[in-house]
């Protein structure tokens, strides 16, 4: 159960930083990158809502890639 509460959690964390991203691509005026911006937006956006949409398999997914990220940085 915490696994899926994490999973939720993340998942609102990546739509709302989405949307936000979103926002401050728009609104300034001079974007250097423009286009990486929205692209990280969207992807963003894109994996939260999938996240939320199919929580058990975000929850495999997040730890699959978390048990790889930590044994990848572990090792000598």
């Amino acid at each position: 159960m915490a696994g899926l509460a994490a999973t939720l959690v993340f998942a609102w964390i990546l739509i709302l930083t989405g949307m936000i991203g979103l926002i401050s691509a728009f609104a300034g005026r001079a974007h250097a990158h423009l286009g990486w911006s929205l692209a990280s937006a969207l992807i963003a956006l894109i994996i939260g809502v999938v996240l939320l949409l199919y929580p058990l398999a975000g929850a495999v997914a997040l730890t699959i890639i978390v048990s790889l990220y930590l044994l990848l940085d572990g090792s000598p």
